[in-house]
């Protein structure tokens, strides 16, 4: 890139990424080089050093990786990822039983959610109301 033959702007962003380069990174690098700021590690290098237990807990990491230039939220959810745990809104489904056990009454104190809120997420895809669901129905419970 400090030769010229990456060519500029968009361009440059395009090539690199063509080539298999994450831009942003790049930059980093030739700033460096040009005497600007030093290297960031990327937020994928960052979510192994948090799980690795490197940057602390809580509001402390929070602060550190803020101070340090970093996202918290974005690096958390690739932390997350890391670790397996399904992002908050992953929607969850469940098949209706047949008896009692497919009463919403039930499944929604099973899925700690409410029978009105089931009935709001699943009424585009069934003729579903508090006091009607079929056995076999896959519905929204989370």
């Amino acid at each position: 890139m400090l030769q010229g033959l990456w060519g500029n702007g968009d361009d440059r962003k395009a090539k690199l990424t063509a080539a298999g380069y994450v831009p942003a990174e790049i930059q980093q690098i030739v700033n460096q080089k040009l005497g600007g700021q030093p290297v960031k590690k990327s937020n994928d290098q960052i979510a192994n050093e948090v799980v690795g237990g490197l940057w602390g807990n809580g509001d402390d990491r929070t602060n550190r990786l803020r101070a340090a230039g970093y996202d918290p939220a974005e690096i958390q959810r690739l932390v997350n990822i890391k670790v397996g745990v399904p992002p908050a809104n992953t929607a969850q489904y469940f098949t209706v039983p047949s008896g009692p056990a497919g009463y919403l009454g039930n499944i929604a104190a099973r899925f700690g959610t409410s029978v009105g809120q089931i009935v709001e997420w699943n009424k585009g895809k069934y003729p579903i109301s508090a006091n009607y669901v079929q056995a076999g129905w896959v519905i929204r419970v989370k």
